[in-house]
C-alpha cells in the first residue's frame, strides 16, 4: 500500500508508526544490549571470583600442610569470601578431617553438615554426607546417621553406604536389617578383594548356622578345617617334636614349642599339657 502513497503521506505514516512503536523498539534494543553487556560482566566476575578462591584455597592448603596455626583462620576467611564455592566445601572437608584426627567429633560433625548444605555438586555433597554419617555413628547418633545415608544417591557410594548402613543397623540390634544391607553391598560388587572379604565375613556372622551353604558354609568349612588341622593326634616320638601327654617323658633331644633349637629338655622331666 505504501507504493501508492505520496511523500507527505509516507512521512505522516512513519510518524504515526513511530509514535505507536518507537519507544518499544528503543526499549528492546536497550534491553538486548544491556543483557549482552551484563552477561559478559557476570561471566568475568565469576571468573575473577573463581581465581581468587583458587588462590585463597592454595594458601590454606599450604598452611595446613606446614602445620601453620593460621590454617583454620584461612579456611574461615575463604568461607566468608567465597561461601558455597567448591573450594569452600573442600576446606570444610579438610577441617573436618583434622577435627576427627583430634577426636573432636562434635566439631567434625558441624563442619561436615555445613559441607552437605553448601555443596552444589551432587557427588561432593554425597561425599560429605557419607563422612558425616560416620562421625554421627561415632557420636552414637545412629538414627541421624541412617537418615543422612538415605539421602546419598550417587551410584559410586552405593557399596559404602550399604555396608555402613549394615554396621549401624547391627549396632541398633537389627540383625535382619544388617544382613540385608551387607547382602546389598555384596550384590553391588565391592571394588576390592579385601572389601569383598570383609563383607563376606560380616554377612557370615549373621547367617543362621543351619543355612549351611553360601558364604556361611564356606567360612564354617574353613574354620572346621583349621580346627581339624590343629587338633590332630600327637606325632610319634620318632617323627619329631609333638604334644606330650601327662606322664610321658619327653625325649632328651626334643625341642618343645617356644624353646630354641639346641636346648634339649632333660630326659627325667615331664611336660604337662594344659
Amino acid at each position: 500500500m505504501a507504493d501508492y502513497l505520496s511523500d507527505e503521506e509516507r512521512v505522516e505514516w512513519l510518524r504515526n508508526w513511530w509514535s505507536r512503536h518507537g519507544m518499544a523498539l528503543v526499549a528492546g534494543i536497550v534491553v538486548a544490549v544491556g543483557g549482552v553487556v551484563g552477561w559478559r560482566w557476570y561471566q568475568d566476575y565469576r571468573q575473577d571470583q573463581a581465581e581468587d578462591a583458587s588462590l585463597e584455597y592454595t594458601e590454606y592448603v599450604t598452611a595446613r600442610a606446614l602445620g601453620g596455626a593460621d590454617a583454620s583462620e584461612l579456611a574461615a576467611d575463604l568461607g566468608e569470601a567465597h561461601e558455597g564455592s567448591t573450594y569452600h566445601v573442600f576446606a570444610l572437608l579438610h577441617e573436618a578431617a583434622d577435627a576427627v584426627g583430634g577426636e573432636d567429633w562434635e566439631r567434625a560433625a558441624a563442619l561436615l553438615a555445613a559441607g552437605v548444605d553448601y555443596a552444589r555438586d551432587d557427588v561432593l555433597r554425597d561425599l560429605a554426607a557419607v563422612r558425616l554419617a560416620r562421625v554421627q555413628r561415632q557420636l552414637g547418633q545412629l538414627d541421624q546417621a541412617l537418615g543422612v545415608l538415605g539421602g546419598v544417591l550417587s551410584p559410586g557410594f552405593g557399596v559404602e553406604v550399604a555396608e555402613l548402613t549394615g554396621d549401624i543397623l547391627l549396632e541398633k540390634g537389627d540383625n535382619a536389617g544388617a544382613r540385608d544391607a551387607y547382602q546389598s553391598a555384596l550384590d553391588l560388587g565391592p571394588t576390592s578383594d579385601a572389601g569383598q572379604f570383609m563383607l563376606e565375613l560380616k554377612l557370615a556372622s549373621l547367617v543362621p548356622a543351619e543355612a549351611g551353604g553360601g558364604v556361611a558354609g564356606e567360612v564354617e568349612a574353613g574354620v572346621a578345617a583349621s580346627d581339624d588341622a590343629g587338633s590332630g593326634d600327637a606325632a610319634p616320638d620318632d617323627e619329631g617334636p609333638g604334644d606330650v601327654g601327662p606322664g610321658d617323658a619327653a625325649p632328651a633331644n626334643a625341642v618343645t614349642d617356644g624353646a630354641e633349637p639346641g636346648d634339649a629338655e632333660p630326659a627325667d622331666e615331664t611336660e604337662s599339657s594344659t
